[in-house]
């Protein structure tokens, strides 16, 4: 493996009549980047940068292959992700664009991003937290999930593409073209008179309210409702990962983070909105068990605790 260090063992290639040297990482390259890149930065193969704070790519960041991009600090212009490339960020800032593309993968808890976001060719992306200032964009067979996070401008689902939302805000929605809006949340209301429900379908245009699972809510203006449409689904306690039923998945999740003390979330098994993983948790999962599936058979909530702690231990002894 081969650490480098911006200056002294960076691999410069000249394109052609380009104005400008693109740094190239490839293999297992890794670089951590901490002071100005003035020009581009292309990723291959494994490869992998982390820029921190300090860094600065001013051109543009290019990402291929299975190689992945860390940000947690700096600024990248725009940033391009394809094959089956990795985008994670968790703070520091683009001033231009993002685009997540082909079988590549965003996961976004923090940062901002000044224009747009772009999500194409089933793309994924996890979007948690941070600020896109413009719009999000789930374009041909993407496939995007929503917890935290806002979006300034409009969220668009077109080229049947899949959105799961149960947090975060923004201001527009524009479903279209056969893609799916799920929006998961504890509790809703339709305001005005251009929006009305048929089952768990959401007809017509107009603002809906929504109270998160994570007890935050948002108002959201409903502009283009078409194709496969919008879903409002109402979650119940203990379904950690939002699809409809309780069961053990959601056990494993809330294992996986049992005994978490601040700052957890839904999706780590926290039910009450208290910050914890704990036995108030496992008690409220153990009275939905294996609701949505028509048939309930529900542990005591002893017994449910047990097979959760007894899980969080096999994830220790696993990682030791």
């Amino acid at each position: 493996m081969r650490r480098l260090i911006i200056g002294f063992a960076l691999v410069l290639i000249f394109a052609g009549n380009a104005q400008a040297d693109v740094v190239v990482l490839k293999n297992d390259d890794q670089l951590t980047l901490d002071s100005y890149l003035w020009d581009g930065l292309d990723l291959y193969d494994t490869s992998q940068v982390s820029i921190i704070p300090g860094g600065y790519v001013s051109i543009g960041l290019n990402s291929y292959d299975s190689s992945t991009v860390n940000i947690s600090g700096g600024l990248v212009r725009t940033l391009k992700a394809y094959g089956s490339s990795n985008v994670k960020m968790s703070s520091g800032s683009s001033d231009g664009y993002i685009s997540v593309n082909g079988s590549s993968t965003g996961n976004i808890s923090g940062g901002s991003v000044k224009y747009s976001f772009y999500v194409r060719d089933y793309g994924t992306l996890d979007l948690s937290g941070g600020v896109i200032s413009s719009n999000l964009h789930a374009q041909n067979f993407s496939t995007v999930d929503i917890s935290g996070g806002t979006i300034r401008k409009w969220l668009y689902a077109i080229d049947s593409s899949t959105v799961n939302m149960s947090g975060g805000s923004a201001v527009w929605l524009d479903v279209r073209d056969s893609s799916t809006l799920t929006l998961n949340v504890r509790e809703f209301e339709l305001v005005g008179l251009g929006l009305s429900m048929d089952g768990e379908r959401l007809l017509g245009t107009g603002t809906i309210n929504c109270e998160w699972v994570d007890a935050t809510s948002s108002a959201m203006s409903v502009a283009t409702n078409s194709g496969a449409g919008i879903f409002i689904s109402i979650v119940m306690d203990g379904d950690a990962n939002c699809d409809g039923v309780v069961d053990e998945k959601d056990a494993a999740l809330l294992a996986a983070n049992w005994q978490t003390l601040t700052g957890a979330t839904w999706r780590q098994g926290d039910f009450n909105a208290d910050g914890a993983v704990n036995d108030i948790d496992a008690t409220l999962l153990a009275a939905n068990w294996q609701s949505g599936e028509g048939t309930a058979n529900v542990p005591e909530p002893t017994t449910l605790l047990m097979l959760v702690m007894g899980a969080a231990a096999l994830l220790v002894f696993r990682r030791r």
